[in-house]
């Protein structure tokens, strides 16, 4: 049995609280095969704050195609994709144009 102390990890933000989505984080812990450490929950808590759902599994899924799974390269593809102005719908467009 794994217990994770998560006192802390979500913070409020003005009136509003925010969560990790648990499909973004149960997709996120299926593919490294383990549970997340304090660290990892806390940056994709950050991520969760910052960006799309939809645009963190993409990231995910870009990292994973790399064969670079590490929460330090998903969070570099983020704030690239961010720098770059790149969103979930440009992303989409991009899967649809290569399925063509």
């Amino acid at each position: 049995k794994v217990e994770f102390d998560l006192d802390g990890l979500f913070e409020s933000i003005g009136r509003k609280s925010v969560t990790i989505n648990s499909d973004v984080f149960d997709l996120v812990e299926n593919e490294f095969g383990r549970p997340l450490s304090q660290k990892e929950l806390t940056l994709l808590n950050q991520w969760s704050r910052h960006y799309p759902d939809k645009l963190i599994t993409y990231a995910l899924r870009e990292a994973s195609i790399m064969g670079k799974l590490s929460m330090a390269y998903i969070d570099k593809i983020l704030e690239g994709w961010k720098q770059k102005g790149i969103t979930v719908e440009k992303l989409e467009e991009s899967d649809h144009a290569d399925a063509k």
